[in-house]
C-alpha cells in the first residue's frame, strides 16, 4: 500500500515525534530532538495528523480526543511558506498561529518559542509560552 504524505506534513511528523535531547524542549542547539523513524511511523500508521489549510484571514478549528490520564500532548503546526520578496522586513509571508483551547474548563495554551535574539545569552535560553496578542 503507498501512502502520499505531502512534504510539510511529512515535517511536521518527524518534528512531532522527535525524541527530546538536550535542555526539555525545544531549543537552538538539538532542535526537536532526535528523529524517531519508528514513532513517526506508528504515528502515520495510526493516521495521528490532521492536514487542511486555511485562506487569508479565517480561522480554523479542529477537534482533539485526549484520552485519560494522558500526561503530555504535542501538538506541531507546520506549513509551507512562499519566498519573501529580496529586502523584504519581514521573510515571513504567511504568519499562522496556534492555540490549544479546552472549553469546559476555560483553559487555553499557547506554544512554547525561543527568544531569537541574536545573542548567545538568548539563545541558550529555554523556551516559554508564547504571550497571547490581544484580539
Amino acid at each position: 500500500m503507498e501512502i502520499f504524505l505531502p512534504p510539510q506534513l511529512v515535517k511536521a511528523i518527524l518534528l512531532n515525534t522527535a525524541d527530546d535531547v538536550g535542555s526539555k524542549g525545544i531549543d537552538f542547539p538539538t532542535g526537536f530532538g532526535a528523529a524517531n523513524a519508528y514513532q513517526a511511523l506508528l504515528e502515520i500508521t495510526n493516521a495521528q495528523y490532521l492536514n487542511g489549510s486555511i485562506s487569508n484571514g479565517n480561522t480554523d478549528a479542529f477537534d482533539l480526543v485526549v484520552p485519560p490520564n494522558i500526561k503530555q500532548l504535542k501538538i506541531t503546526l507546520v506549513w509551507n511558506d512562499p519566498p519573501a520578496v529580496a529586502n523584504a522586513a519581514t521573510a515571513l509571508i504567511n504568519d499562522l498561529d496556534l492555540e490549544l483551547t479546552l472549553p469546559s474548563a476555560g483553559e487555553s495554551w499557547q506554544p512554547w518559542v525561543l527568544n531569537h535574539f541574536p545573542s548567545v545569552d538568548s539563545l541558550q535560553l529555554l523556551p516559554v509560552e508564547k504571550e497571547r496578542q490581544p484580539k
